[in-house]
């Protein structure tokens, strides 16, 4: 659920938004439910020298995602339509020292495809105007969606300590971009070794 948006984002867009909130900006808020359960397709892992994301090390594809957008109205939330689409989201790691973990975010442009319009009638502007505001609508949610991946530590295991190098595709399917496996490459540290 995401919640830090308001109708003045999308009232230039949808101007009987306007109307409904009277001209005043309202909290949005966005809640994705995964209608059926998502797959993992794995791909190479690529992440630039900053943290972002060049090639996804999983991309979930989720299909039938629908995508509610409720806005506050009269002190309640008040759903203002839905969407069911296919989602496909590009997600990666970067490594933190010796055993941090942290998920990121790729690019979301084009993530959203075969978007469908309902629940829609409490604005008056036809469907395909609010289906073709979902691809930068979930633009805007990136930064919710990265915050909602937290970032994790390979914990020691028997006196014994991970210490993370790479995490990558493993075994392309011919033909293609994707993988068959995900691999993790670590070094085995001892108890007695200080990992640098």
């Amino acid at each position: 659920t995401v919640s830090a948006l308001d109708s003045e984002l999308l009232a230039a867009l949808l101007p009987s938004l306007g109307l409904l909130t009277e001209g005043k900006s309202v909290p949005l808020r966005v809640v994705i439910r995964p209608v059926n359960a998502p797959t993992a397709v794995p791909g190479q892992g690529t992440v630039d020298a900053s943290g972002g994301l060049l090639d996804p090390l999983v991309r979930l594809e989720w299909r039938g995602v629908e995508i509610d957008v409720y806005a506050l109205l009269e002190d309640r939330l008040a759903r203002l339509f839905t969407v069911a689409a296919d989602l496909s989201l590009p997600l990666g790691v970067t490594l933190d020292g010796c055993s941090g973990v942290t998920p990121v975010v790729g690019d979301l442009m084009g993530a959203v495809t075969h978007a469908r319009v309902k629940n829609s009638e409490m604005l008056a502007e036809p469907l395909t105007v609010i289906e073709d505001l979902m691809p930068s609508l979930l633009t805007l949610l990136e930064p919710q969606l990265a915050r909602g991946l937290a970032a994790f530590t390979i914990p020691s295991f028997n006196g014994f300590q991970l210490k993370m190098l790479a995490a990558r595709g493993i075994g392309r399917v011919d033909g293609g971009t994707a993988y068959n496996h995900v691999g993790l490459y670590a070094e085995l540290l001892s108890g007695g070794q200080t990992c640098t």
